[in-house]
């Protein structure tokens, strides 16, 4: 009753129960003599069967806890009354198709929830959650009773909710994930019930696990080899030779063009030598033409390149004065510095 009074559009409230003096217990808070509640709340005993006539003047009707059987002659009562609005707690298996047929193009705006077993319990101790009357609720499906209470007291007040049946419940850590989301967002309480009763709480669940799934999905998609190679054993072995032959080119290459360069560096030398003799070629161009091969070859025969790829002269007059053990050892070097150019040849290709 404190629920409804504080909407503050109820001019008077009347209590229609069995037992005056335990409703007068149960659903009166100590607070109601300091709200006004008590000078607008009567307590009548009895039944909506047997005290009808207290539906006169009456423009809304809430039924909470309502008996099943006998749901259809209290809606037919309070439409005949003249009741614009109701709504209709059952906390055990209903149909509620005979009444929302009974009110189908009455004018009467209505809302019916099927709710678990009621406990006693304050509100907001539980999140809560509404769902499809034709999904149903299961055996052990219970709600708070201030949650109830308060829900369906907030059913007046929110528009959407008219001519809606569902079910409400005690809900689990998404219901509260949902909760907690909308109280961030500064939704009030009744902002609350209405986004439930719409089905937020399903949207909001879809996009969690869509959010979930993205983040599954980029998960797999970082823990995934970066290439992951579909060649066979032989075709991997042709292009690992095909790769060793493409690195031993290029460093040929390479060192050809350094041959080529140092011989030209000793080929202007010699032209500057000539140039002014009898017989000399005065074109740096003409000389280099003719001359230049013939100064690569003899340069590999007195240079080498060494473990880190410089080009070594070895000069004609150092020659003249080694022995024949220093030249076998310099030749075994020079056998050793190609071979380890080719191994570093076949390793470049390899990683590359």
């Amino acid at each position: 009753f404190d629920v409804l009074h504080k909407h503050g559009v109820f001019d008077k409230i009347v209590a229609l129960c069995p037992d005056v003096a335990f409703a007068k217990k149960r659903l009166i808070s100590r607070t109601a003599r300091y709200t006004g509640l008590t000078s607008v709340l009567e307590f009548v005993e009895g039944t909506p069967s047997t005290a009808a006539d207290k539906f006169e003047g009456v423009n809304s009707w809430l039924a909470f806890n309502a008996d099943p059987a006998d749901i259809i002659a209290q809606v037919g009562a309070a439409k005949a009354a003249g009741v614009k609005n109701i709504v209709a707690v059952v906390s055990s298996d209903v149909d509620f198709g005979p009444a929302e047929a009974e009110l189908k193009d009455s004018g009467v705006t209505y809302t019916f929830i099927r709710t678990g077993a009621i406990v006693d319990g304050k509100e907001g101790t539980n999140p809560f959650v509404c769902g499809e009357i034709a999904t149903g609720l299961g055996a052990d499906a219970v709600v708070t009773r201030d949650e109830a209470v308060r829900i369906a007291a907030e059913c007046f007040m929110i528009e959407s909710a008219g001519g809606k049946a569902f079910t409400l419940q005690n809900g689990d850590e998404k219901a509260m994930a949902y909760l907690k989301k909308l109280r961030g967002e500064g939704k009030s309480r009744q902002e609350e019930i209405m986004y439930a009763i719409a089905g937020g709480l399903g949207e909001f669940i879809e996009e969690v696990k869509e959010v979930e799934e993205k983040a599954a999905a980029k998960k797999e998609a970082e823990d995934k080899p970066k290439f992951v190679s579909t060649q066979t054993a032989e075709e991997r072995t042709a292009e690992i030779d095909a790769l060793i032959l493409k690195g031993q080119e290029k460093l040929k290459a390479r060192q050809e063009q350094e041959y080529i360069d140092a011989a030209k560096i000793e080929l202007q030398v010699e032209f500057a030598k000539q140039k002014w003799s009898e017989g000399g070629i005065s074109d740096s161009a003409e000389y280099e033409e003719k001359y230049l091969a013939q100064y690569v070859e003899d340069l590999k025969e007195r240079a080498y390149f060494d473990e880190d790829g410089v080009l070594n002269f070895v000069r004609e007059e150092d020659l003249d004065q080694m022995s024949e053990e220093e030249l076998a050892e310099l030749d075994a070097e020079l056998e050793a510095e190609e071979a380890k150019e080719a191994n570093a040849s076949l390793a470049g290709a390899k990683d590359e």
